[in-house]
């Protein structure tokens, strides 16, 4: 009776095992190189060295499946990045500090559990519908066209765009031929009556604040050599400000009264990509319009405007060894201070590459490439990122 019941524990075991499988993933990108930023001709910041992620984001995550029956399967996603790209320390403040409290460009960043996929789904049939945090379609068209696909500077369409990551709920519908219609909805809200600062208080703002509401739509065509498609993306952004700040006994500076909001805005993103694979060479191509539309005061607040930009690209194998070759060219048309007349600097990039697979998951790499805006009218400097690096990629 007792071998009865174990060969039963087993078999149902069994049988669980082959309807729900998680599986672990990742990859690991370990390299050195050279990152500068330069802004009115003059070197401000730059980093040699170790670095992580310059060709690909070193992550590593669990996905799982579940047959419910009647065609119907159950699927999550957990994904985290591991370190940072090194572009991180100095593209975000110039001072090379990465994600750490206490870190530097030397440093990684924290992981945290689902910073880049935390989505549960279903699907059936040609429906998939994820709810949770993740990426939208719009960015993964963005990835797959861009003929570096990779974190080289050199295409900010791919780093924009392949940025946008999302709470809320994606709706993926396959249709005959190649075709994928997918949109989403994210957003959210908060009400408060705020509260005024004090000694042992901080202030809090009163009203209503909405960050990351918005939504995507779009529709890709993916068959054969073609991979194109056209999405378009909105996305709310509300900010509070304090009028003034009062020092407590212990001399801190606290905001006490809310003078309304700034910055408030909808950013609207345009993106029309595609690549054809030729055999003897693949080659791609991107346009992209952002727009920042203030939803209060004047129409040429500080931020508000537009960029668009064009990006081409050819990506070459000669065996085991794939060469790379982009360049954008672009204006960044963002007012650059309250009530001043609108800019539109040149805004350009390029990138060059070599990739050598040295087995199905490992490859090593040799990557440089810069973008920069120029100088404008309106008296914006000139700036500049340059980055080169070389490493080594495994995927498990």
């Amino acid at each position: 009776m007792k071998k009865t019941l174990v060969a039963l524990a087993a078999l149902a075991a069994t049988s669980a095992f082959a309807q729900s499988a998680v599986t672990l993933y990742g990859t690991l990108d370990i390299g050195a190189g050279n990152v500068t930023y330069s802004k009115a001709d003059a070197v401000v910041t730059t980093r040699s060295g170790a670095e992580t992620s310059a060709n690909d984001s070193s992550r590593w995550g669990l996905t799982g499946t579940e047959d419910l029956g009647g065609g119907m399967k159950a699927e999550f996603k957990i994904e985290q990045g591991i370190g940072t790209n090194p572009r991180s320390g100095i593209a975000q403040d110039n001072i090379m500090i990465n994600g750490t409290s206490t870190g530097n460009g030397f440093t990684l960043d924290n992981t945290v559990l689902g910073d880049r996929e935390l989505w549960v789904g279903m699907t059936s049939g040609a429906l998939r519908v994820n709810a949770g945090f993740g990426v939208t379609a719009m960015r993964n068209l963005a990835v797959q066209t861009d003929a570096a696909q990779s974190n080289q500077m050199g295409n900010p369409i791919a780093h924009v765009i392949g940025a946008f990551r999302r709470e809320g709920v994606r709706v993926d519908y396959t249709l005959a031929g190649g075709w994928l219609l997918s949109g989403g909805v994210s957003g959210n809200r908060q009400n408060s009556a705020g509260v005024t600062a004090d000694a042992t208080h901080v202030g809090t703002p009163a009203g209503e604040f909405r960050q990351g509401k918005g939504y995507t739509y779009g529709l890709q065509y993916t068959q054969g050599p073609v991979n194109a498609g056209f999405f378009h993306d909105e996305v709310a952004s509300q900010t509070a400000v304090y009028a003034s700040a009062a020092a407590t006994s212990w001399g801190l500076q606290f905001p006490v009264s809310i003078a309304g909001t700034a910055t408030n805005s909808n950013t609207k993103t345009n993106l029309l990509a595609g690549s054809y694979d030729a055999g003897v060479a693949k080659l791609f191509a991107q346009y992209h319009t952002i727009e920042v539309v203030q939803v209060d005061g004047d129409a040429t607040t500080k931020g508000a405007g537009k960029k668009d930009g064009t990006s081409v690209g050819v990506r070459v194998p000669f065996g085991a060894t794939t060469v790379f070759a982009q360049v954008f060219n672009g204006h960044d048309k963002l007012n650059p201070a309250a009530n001043a007349t609108t800019d539109n600097r040149a805004w350009k990039g390029q990138s060059f590459g070599v990739r050598h697979d040295l087995s199905k998951r490992t490859y090593a790499y040799v990557n440089t490439g810069f973008y920069k805006t120029d100088v404008s009218s309106q008296g914006s400097d000139n700036t500049k990122y340059q980055q080169t690096a070389l490493g080594l990629v495994h995927s498990f």
